[in-house]
């Protein structure tokens, strides 16, 4: 009985590893960085099928004030979640547009990772912070915890997956 609970475990770290890994990728290049306004168009790895358009309208610099957002940053012995505070120097928004061309795919501000210029993840969509909505795009906001020029956004087609089905060198606008 044992030895069928270890090759039962075994199946399910397989099957964990390898369904996170990339179903996706773009027309571009691994290391291709996209920009505001270019279209990124997903393809299915496997069928080379065009799945859907991706593409980031506006990157606005909400604020450049330091602040401080509350991080969960684990869990306790009890499952209890596990806070931080943590000093940011910039609160972001980002605007974006998906045309899931009929597949009805929806996209979130949980398929992004965004990275200050030192590299630090940012928080995405902190607690107690609000954006401007626009009739025409969806959008998250990301508070950055060292002062950046631009930022890098990182798209993972599905929110398991382990790398990234495009990145971005996003620039900051001042709001205004």
């Amino acid at each position: 009985m044992k030895k069928h609970g270890a090759v039962f475990v075994l199946a399910a770290m397989l099957f964990f590893l390898f369904g996170c890994s990339a179903t996706t990728i773009t027309g571009r290049e691994g290391n291709y960085l996209y920009g505001v306004g270019e279209d990124i168009h997903v393809i299915d790895i496997d069928t080379r099928e065009h799945i859907g358009t991706l593409k980031v309208t506006e990157v606005v610099l909400l604020s450049d004030t330091p602040f401080t957002v509350t991080e969960r940053t684990g869990t306790d012995e009890n499952g209890s979640d596990i806070y931080e505070t943590v000093s940011c120097a910039q609160l972001v928004q980002i605007f974006y547009q998906y045309d899931d061309r009929g597949n009805g795919k929806d996209i979130s501000a949980a398929n992004f990772t965004a990275y200050d210029a030192a590299g630090k993840r940012g928080e995405i969509d902190p607690a107690g912070y609000t954006g401007e909505s626009r009739e025409d795009s969806d959008f998250f906001l990301v508070a950055l915890e060292n002062k950046s020029a631009a930022i890098r956004l990182d798209f993972q087609y599905n929110v398991l997956q382990t790398t990234a089905t495009a990145k971005m060198q996003l620039p900051l606008s001042q709001a205004g």
